[in-house]
């Protein structure tokens, strides 16, 4: 348990490591980052860390750890000042066993490294050993970072990032915290083999230690566990990483002890003169690919002495029961043979009759005295057959079958009890007249043909089958002098229970295929060998119509259509397949070793179709047909990396159920690459609304009356490697349920901006702000309120642009009108580009209507815009309305714009957006002011 305890924060560190570095290929990728300022710039690596900050908190509470880091640097340490610097995120949680949600952390979590912003973006507080960046004036102390960066980066053949995986062999403190921590760390690996930093998890000493009570193995104190490690990798010469034991133990962090094998097992551990025996247990918590020199062992410990009390105090009895009978047969021989030798010859004759017969009945001397010792005599051989059947019964009692021989050298005879040969399976086998080379001949028969394995004590375990049922039998063997001893033990139950745990540690409890754990340790020891593989495929299929089971009949219905698919396709699944349930309805399927391109179609072909040709009926009498989803990519074809072939598989997977449930579809390279454009511009969305990474320029609007402006028309500009307009963003927006976000960015940093011109005098003073504001969207009562606190001086000059030819929201509309302090202005934008103009005039009630730019192109030579823009102005005139004129582009267009009595003008003839705008273009306003001048 404690192992895999250990590997989970190991499997979650090599997944955080993985998407680290996807992360930051992308950002390096789209030239959004440098090297540089992933190292040094606080500007480019605090975002991204809180980017990782919630797949961090979500691998800390899936691993129950004390806490998860991530630290950047891509220079060698060795070359570094000790006053350099390099980012780092360090969550600790000293709540292990609670749950952590990544919106509203617990208040467990604390910081030991983070970046001060990110500190107030996280809202975790800062651990009281905080700092704000990793420091290299530890490094070779603080072996987390060092060890497994240094391996990585001065490594030419640069592998995974797994490769070089390292747990921390020594307890260590972070930042002059008081607690110890053991930790395991992953470099960060760029798919150029740029090492760029380290991602590691972290166990606090005294959590590991609950690992360990010293009260599983003896209620006193001489007992105890040690966690330890071997950098020779013998388990007899180990150093202690973490002492469970009680206070007998002297053993600290760092110390070394030596053990010493004993005959009858185990091993013995002296300790401030006193002996304790000891047994030890491999901990696999590394990577199958990982180079590492250092192996761990558990270590349990128990006094000598009480270890074998039970032993010890049945050999005394044992030996003081033959020392007492030995002393009065003494006894009474000689005084029998003293006294009366004829008689004692008789009885000498019958005893050693009875050793043969096992008879205790003795022919009566007629003398009073020969009768009396013959009757002690006789007592006594009955209380040593008794005592010797109550030992047989004791023995028949106990919970395990022993069997065992003994021969001498010189010898020709052996000594091999009854079920010796019988425990191996082996029957009708006279021991009472085996001989010593036969007896030899059979071991040796044994040895070589029946199924074993060897034990980490050395002892080897068989496989038997006894009567049709399968059992384990130890075998263990030694040589004292002259003597060959050895013994069988019976150890089916603790075999059973060991294979028990590891196969529900590999499979999953409800389908028995294999779990996520088991199916990629599987799976990476084939890629290790590439020449196994041949031609493959992964195959990742989605059950269908689960959810709708689950909630139709229940979750037991559900759980039997899951199992009977999985069954399904267990019973097709050739044997060079490999078939792990990953998560509730999603199945990995591996298929390997094919030299016909056409026989591996075959094979995924003719499962798809055994799997549909199965149903399954509910209780409402509906049956319903079995069906999966799925997608395909081939290796090497599409990629030789397991996680890149997982990657295609599960995007044509989802591609098959856009289109149609049950179908399969092989990946295609151009609709990857189609969809990881769409993905960019939702990460850069992201990004840009979380850094807010959007400026404003200003459009003048023109009066005709005087050619001033009257208002400025605050336009987004937007400069991201994808994403390049205000359209765009609109799009991605809608898309991924970020429109109140981009409404809330353009009023408040539309607002500041325009409140910083007003303020330096580059726009006039009694100037509006004509600002794009959503139909759908309105600010929520905070950011209502908190926008009338910020903007309170320009308020009653904004006016909202609904754009026309999209759904006017009335109930929106209503909200916007009541915002605090909000003029009530509104500007009906577009207007003629869409199909409810009217509808949208009558229900807006604008203040303004924006003539769209179809209408006024062309006008001064189209009489039929003309008299479309006459009717409006004399329709908007009459209602309090002012008519503006967009897209203005020639002098012509503004002369006939001023005739029909159009109010405002904007376009690039008058002037251009710009982040300062521009004064009136001289040709325009003495276009204005001589038409003015001649009414």
């Amino acid at each position: 348990y404690l192992a895999n305890y250990l590997n989970d924060g190991r499997q979650e560190i090599t997944a955080a490591a993985n998407k680290t570095a996807d992360l930051v290929q992308a950002r390096l990728s789209s030239q959004t980052l440098t090297m540089k300022q992933l190292n040094t710039d606080s500007a480019y690596y605090t975002p991204l860390l809180h980017t990782l900050s919630t797949d961090m908190i979500t691998a800390l509470n899936a691993c129950r750890a004390s806490g998860i880091y991530v630290i950047f640097n891509s220079y060698d340490p060795d070359e570094l000042s000790t006053k350099d610097s390099r980012p780092c995120l360090y969550i600790r949680n000293y709540e292990h066993d609670s749950g952590i949600s990544t919106t509203q952390p617990s208040s467990s979590l604390t910081l030991l490294y983070a970046p001060d912003s990110l500190c107030q973006s996280l809202l975790i507080p800062q651990d009281e050993n905080w700092q704000p960046m990793f420091l290299f004036e530890d490094t070779h102390q603080q072996a987390f970072f060092y060890d497994p960066f240094q391996s990585a980066y001065q490594d030419k053949d640069r592998q995974d990032g797994s490769f070089y995986g390292c747990w921390t062999a020594t307890p260590y403190q972070v930042n002059g915290s008081e607690r110890f921590s053991l930790s395991y760390s992953e470099p960060i690996i760029l798919e150029d083999g740029t090492v760029i930093g380290v991602v590691g998890v972290e166990f606090l000493v005294d959590h590991l230690s609950e690992f360990l009570p010293s009260g599983d193995l003896l209620e006193s104190n001489d007992s105890g566990y040690i966690l330890t490690v071997s950098p020779s990798g013998s388990p007899l010469d180990l150093t202690v990483i973490i002492n469970g034991g009680s206070a007998f133990l002297t053993g600290s962090p760092g110390d070394t002890f030596v053990l010493s094998p004993l005959q009858i097992g185990g091993y013995s551990l002296m300790d401030n003169d006193r002996e304790f025996y000891t047994d030890i247990s491999y901990l696999d918590i590394y990577n199958e690919e990982c180079d590492s020199e250092l192996s761990w062992y558990l270590v349990g410990v128990v006094g000598m002495n009480e270890m074998f009390s039970f032993a010890n105090e049945m050999t005394r009895v044992v030996l003081l029961t033959i020392l007492l009978t030995l002393l009065v047969g003494i006894v009474s021989v000689i005084t029998v043979s003293l006294r009366l030798t004829r008689p004692i010859v008789g009885l000498s004759s019958e005893v050693e009759d009875a050793r043969k017969t096992k008879s205790t009945e003795f022919t009566a001397t007629g003398i009073y005295e020969i009768d009396q010792l013959s009757d002690a005599f006789r007592e006594l051989m009955q209380e040593t057959v008794d005592t010797s059947t109550k030992f047989l019964n004791i023995m028949e009692m106990a919970s395990v079958e022993l069997a065992g021989y003994e021969w001498r050298e010189g010898s020709d005879s052996v000594y091999v009890t009854e079920n010796f040969f019988p425990m191996l399976g082996m029957e009708h086998i006279d021991t009472a007249s085996l001989k010593v080379p036969e007896f030899e001949a059979l071991l040796q028969d044994i040895r070589t043909g029946m199924d074993a394995s060897i034990t980490l004590d050395g002892s080897r375990l068989y496989r038997v089958n006894r009567h049709g049922t399968i059992r384990y039998v130890r075998a263990e063997s030694m040589q004292a002098d002259d003597r060959h001893i050895g013994l069988l033990e019976d150890v089916t139950r603790s075999a059973l229970e060991r294979i028990r745990i590891e196969h529900e540690r590999d499979h999953d409890m409800l389908s028995g295929l294999y779990n996520r754990r088991a199916f990629y340790s599987r799976a990476r020891i084939l890629f290790a060998n590439p020449e196994k593989l041949r031609c493959a495929a992964l195959l990742v299929l989605d059950i269908d119509n689960l959810k709708t089971i689950n909630t139709r009949y229940g979750h037991d219905y559900g759980d039997r259509y899951l199992q009977k698919t999985a069954h399904c396709i267990m019973e097709h699944l050739p044997n060079n397949a490999l078939c792990g349930r990953i998560s509730g309805d999603e199945l990995y399927l591996f298929f390997y070793n094919y030299t016909d391109r056409r026989k591996l179609r075959s094979d995924i072909v003719g499962l798809m179709d055994a799997v549909s040709e199965n149903s399954m009926q509910f209780p409402d009498n509906q049956t319903l047909p079995l069906s999966v989803t799925g997608g395909v990519a081939l290796y090497p074809d599409n990629s030789t990396y397991l996680h890149e072939l997982v990657k295609y598989a599960d995007f044509s997977m989802y591609q098959a159920k856009s289109a149609r449930k049950g179908s399969l579809k092989l990946f295609n390279e151009e609709d990857y690459a189609e969809n990881e454009t769409f993905n960019r511009g939702r990460d850069e969305l992201k990004t840009m609304i979380e850094q807010e990474l959007v400026t404003y320029h200003f459009q003048p609007i023109f009066s005709a009356e005087n050619a001033r402006p009257a208002a400025y028309e605050a336009l987004m500009r937007v400069n991201m490697p994808s994403i390049k307009s205000p359209d765009v963003v609109l799009r991605l927006a809608a898309a991924e349920g970020s429109q109140y976000h981009i409404e809330r960015i353009t009023m408040f940093k539309a607002s500041r901006a325009f409140l910083a011109l007003l303020e330096n005098g580059q726009v006039y003073d009694d100037a509006m702000l004509f600002i794009n504001s959503q139909p759908d969207q309105c600010l929520t009562d905070e950011d209502a309120q908190r926008f009338h606190t910020s903007f309170a001086s320009i308020q009653d000059r904004i006016v909202l642009e609904i754009t026309e030819d999209e759904y006017l929201g009335l109930e929106a509309l209503e909200v916007k009108r009541k915002y605090p302090g909000f003029s009530g202005y509104f500007a009906l934008d577009d207007y003629g580009s869409g199909y409810n103009g009217e509808k949208n005039l009558l229900q807006l009630q604008p203040r303004f209507i924006k003539v769209d730019v179809v209408l006024i192109r062309g006008i001064d030579s189209n009489p039929d815009r003309q008299q479309l823009i006459s009717g409006l102005v004399s329709y908007a005139h009459g209602r309090g309305m002012k008519i503006v004129a967009e897209g203005i582009e020639t002098a012509g267009e503004l002369r006939k714009c001023l005739e029909l009595g159009v109010d405002l003008f904007q376009g690039y003839f008058l002037a251009r957006p710009a982040e300062i705008p521009a004064e009136i273009a001289p040709q325009a306003k003495e276009i204005i002011l001589s038409f003015q001048a001649n009414k």
